[in-house]
């Protein structure tokens, strides 16, 4: 009996020291699923994070990229040239007196940026005459920041003068003098010259230069036509060109105003050409509306010079009549 109460004692000491041990692992296993939670929040948090930084920093470029569009056509031509114009004018033209070359010099001067380096610039050596024909603003480029090269194309005179003796009779007397006779070359070249921008005020920023001229024409095909247009097989074609002539005559006669009833963005040239002909046209179907590639002679009143212009024409019906949706001059 004894021996029977003492193996009841140590199971239920054993039972006992296992309980806690239950109570531990239950423990252990809710602190893994809290920190199970805490990282997959913590993910998510750093992913929402970034991905909100990335949409301001994407809006942030799309919003500067229109700001440096607009810095890249924001060149003042006008003002440029109105800059310019007169430094060309001195630039170029060199006198063979000392008295209006310093005249020059100063001149040129006042339009450089203030520096040491340009205090004795534009100083004339040598003999002769550089004498400007013509001037024109070829090109204005933006270098750097409110940094601009401006590059003239000009046509100029290097003038210099040829000893010549010549005989002149004086009564029975024959005469040798000597005489200088003017030598002509005539030139053609860009001047370059950078320019610094400071509102809207201009320097030359450094010394002007030549360059060989280089040609603005470029060799390209002409645009194909859209893929998805077809041409016109209707049965209308002498409707269409019919309101095609009545058209252009009343777009050469009238104004803006009076052409609003034809076209959905009225224009007009108020009599300035009269209406001659359509010369040549070609029609298209393009969703639904009548495209109309034509080429145009109109005249001018007094003289009847011709004067000739390409249109695309976009038509369409409304109220059984055409009406111009589009017209592109080409």
């Amino acid at each position: 009996m004894r021996i029977f109460n003492k193996l009841k004692t140590k199971l239920e000491h054993v039972e006992k020291q296992k309980k806690p041990k239950t109570i531990i692992e239950k423990d252990k296993r809710k602190q893994t699923i809290a920190l199970t939670y805490a990282i997959f929040f913590c993910i998510l948090f750093c992913s929402v994070g970034s991905l909100l930084l990335s949409l301001q920093t994407t809006g942030q470029s799309l919003q500067t990229s229109p700001e440096k569009q607009e810095k890249a056509s924001s060149i003042n031509y006008p003002a440029v040239q109105s800059f310019l114009n007169p430094f060309v004018d001195s630039y170029i033209n060199v006198s063979d007196d000392s008295e209006k070359n310093e005249e020059r010099q100063k001149t040129l001067q006042n339009s450089m940026v203030n520096s040491a380096d340009y205090s004795n610039s534009f100083a004339v050596e040598g003999e002769g005459q550089r004498i400007l024909q013509q001037k024109e603003l070829y090109s204005v480029t933006e270098t750097t920041n409110n940094t601009l090269l401006a590059q003239y194309k000009v046509t100029y005179i290097n003038r210099t003068f040829v000893e010549k003796e010549v005989t002149k009779k004086s009564g029975k007397k024959v005469i040798k003098e000597k005489i200088k006779e003017p030598k002509d070359e005539q030139k053609t070249a860009l001047l370059n010259i950078e320019l610094v921008q400071k509102e809207n005020a201009y320097a030359v920023n450094s010394l002007p230069y030549f360059t060989n001229l280089y040609t603005l024409k470029s060799t390209m095909d002409k645009e194909e036509k859209e893929e998805d247009l077809n041409n016109y097989d209707g049965q209308k074609e002498k409707e269409i060109m019919a309101f095609l002539n009545d058209f252009l005559e009343k777009y050469a006669s009238s104004s803006s105003d009076d052409m609003a009833y034809m076209m959905k963005s009225p224009e007009g040239l108020g009599g300035s050409l009269t209406f001659d002909r359509i010369d040549k046209y070609e029609l298209y179907q393009k969703s639904g509306n009548i495209l109309a590639d034509v080429h145009v002679v109109f005249l001018e009143p007094d003289t009847k010079i011709n004067v000739e212009e390409d249109f695309t024409i976009i038509l369409t019906k409304k109220d059984s009549h055409y009406y111009v949706e589009k017209l592109e001059h080409k």
